[in-house]
This record gives structure tokens, sequence and C-alpha cells, in this order.
């Protein structure tokens, strides 16, 4: 059984990759190998040239190295980049390093499905509202003729922003990381980054009864940065809610997470 078949974790939206793909890939990083390796016999043997030799062997130790490295920061060997796949960790999807790939690793179709180190949504978020009722005629009339207009009711609903894109409603609460655990009627949000520079679970985004917005960082490595409208920035206490302004924004690594708030306005006949 190989790795790709012990799953124990894949976020929404993302498959395996085919044995086709995974065969191609081999064959693509063989030859990439094949290549300075073969040349590298030749002019030491038949061709009874030293300095090419030489030059054949370090093209050769730079291509391992080169895979390694990429393969370390972003899970694609060239022979996965070219195929569509990636390899990531089991636990959080994540690109595998060199330790973490010790404790198991999948390989992802990139091209026919989404690449798992994309943000992705853990639990879908409502979406936007649409635009705003169009006025209703008066269809009641008062007790001398009269027509009554219809009373309008208006609400903000606060939609949470990552990366400067609307992911849906906040509700009562998400929590964002690479792989976080919703808790208290919070909905989680995974961000799977290649740079690992956010905690599991990192940040957390609350609105009060009031309906106001708050950010409060869940006890993450790197910190989260609040930044207000007027460029000044904070680094959030461990723990602590902090509020959000119009125009806040936070950032947790290279993410961006806002709270961007709309009207919704209802009618009714009174």
């Amino acid at each position: 059984m190989t790795s790709i078949d012990r799953v124990t974790h894949r976020s929404p939206g993302t498959a395996r990759a085919r044995a086709g793909q995974i065969a191609g890939a081999v064959v693509i990083d063989a030859a990439v190998l094949a290549l300075p390796v073969g040349a590298a016999v030749v002019a030491a043997g038949p061709a009874r040239a030293p300095d090419l030799a030489v030059l054949a062997a370090l093209v050769a130790v730079g291509a391992v190295v080169g895979q390694l490295r990429n393969w370390g920061s972003t899970g694609q060997t060239w022979g996965l980049a070219v195929v569509g796949a990636r390899q990531v960790t089991r636990s959080d999807d994540s690109p595998p390093g060199f330790a973490r790939a010790l404790h198991g690793t999948w390989i992802a179709d990139v091209r026919g499905a989404r690449d798992p180190v994309d943000p992705a949504l853990l639990v879908p978020l409502p979406p936007p509202p649409g635009p705003q009722a169009p006025p209703v005629a008066p269809t009641a009339r008062a007790s001398g003729g009269e027509p009554v207009a219809p009373r309008s009711r208006a609400r903000a609903r606060a939609l949470l922003v990552l990366d400067g894109r609307v992911g849906g409603a906040v509700g009562d609460g998400v929590v964002l990381g690479r792989n976080p655990t919703a808790i208290a009627g919070e909905r989680a949000v995974a961000i799977a980054d290649i740079g690992r520079e956010i905690s599991k679970a990192h940040l957390g985004v609350t609105i009060d009864d009031d309906g106001g917005a708050w950010a409060t960082d869940r006890g993450s490595t790197n910190g989260s940065t609040l930044v207000r409208s007027d460029g000044t920035s904070i680094q959030l206490a461990p723990g602590r809610a902090t509020p959000l302004r119009p125009g806040d924004h936070v950032r947790i690594g290279s993410h961006t997470v806002a709270v961007q708030f709309v009207t919704e306005v209802s009618v009714a006949a009174r």
C-alpha cells in the first residue's frame, strides 16, 4: 500500500493523483537525473574527456539538490509539476519539508482538482448578500383611504474577506489557520500556505451582540499583526480580543484577513 492510499486528511475539493500522473512524474524525474549522469559516464569512459565528466557530474549533483529543495518547499519535483501533481502532508495538506515527510504524505492532482495549498473553506460559509431589494409598491391603505408606504428594515452583515476575496458571512465567528478545529459555533477556514508561516489555529474573528468585529490571536507561533486604516500596526496579544475598525485588516504570514460590513434591506408592508 502506498502513502497515497493511507490518506487520513484531505480538504474539500482536492483529489488524489492518478497512477498515470505519478508514473509520468517518476519517468521525468529519472530522465532529469539520467541525462547528466549518462553524460558523465560517457565522458569519463569512451570519450575520455575528464573535464566534461566532472562538469556533467556537477550538473547531476545540482539537479538532485535542486529537486530536493523544490520538493521540500513546494511539494513538487520537476516531474510532479509537469504532470500537474503535488505531494503534501497527511496532517494538514501542506508541502512536506524534509522532517515532516516522515509523518506521511499523499500526492494530490492539482490539474483536475483544487490544489491543496490554495486557501479553502472547511465549512462553506453563506454567500454574500445579493443586491438590495427594489422598492415595493404600497398595497395596504390606512383607515382614511390613503396608501401606506411599506416599511423597510435594514441590518448590517459582516463578511469575511480573505486575501482580498469575500469568503462569506462571518456569522458568530470564524477560526483561521492551516488546519483549524471549529469550536462553540465557529466556522473553520483552512489556509494551507507554502511558506508555512501560519499555525494550525492562528486567528479568530468574532462578532459581538452590537455588531462589532473582534480579532484574537490563538497563540500562534509567528503572531498576528493588526494594520489600522491609517497604516499604523500593532502586534495582537495572544488570547486577547482586539476590536476591528472599518478599513482595518490583520496580517497572518503572507495572508490578509479583514471584515467588510454590508447593509441588507428588507421591505415589508405595515
